[in-house]
């Protein structure tokens, strides 16, 4: 039997270039469902149906996946804090 529940996932610096590929192929991913995005400066805006959060205030509690996308240094934070959230996390 298959599971055909998507896999929520988090994208920490969306609005880079590495975030931005991140975003376009969670997009078309079939076995994946963007549940947040963040960007510092453009926190407020709308990408792909979801409106992007700063850093500090993504809901880590409503993913299983997050993806890390921001500067070497600043992403540390953040991914220790997920995997202490028992998340897994992946630094880009």
């Amino acid at each position: 039997m298959h599971n055909h529940a998507r896999v929520p996932v988090g994208v920490l610096g969306a609005s880079g270039y590495v975030g931005q590929e991140l975003l376009r192929l969670l997009a078309g991913h079939p076995g994946a469902s963007l549940v947040f995005a963040t960007a510092e400066s453009a926190a407020g805006e709308l990408v792909e149906g979801r409106r992007l959060v700063k850093a500090d205030d993504a809901p880590f509690d409503r993913v299983e996946v997050v993806l890390s996308a921001l500067p070497h240094g600043v992403s540390g934070r953040y991914v220790h804090e997920a995997r202490a959230a028992g998340k897994r996390a992946v630094d880009l």
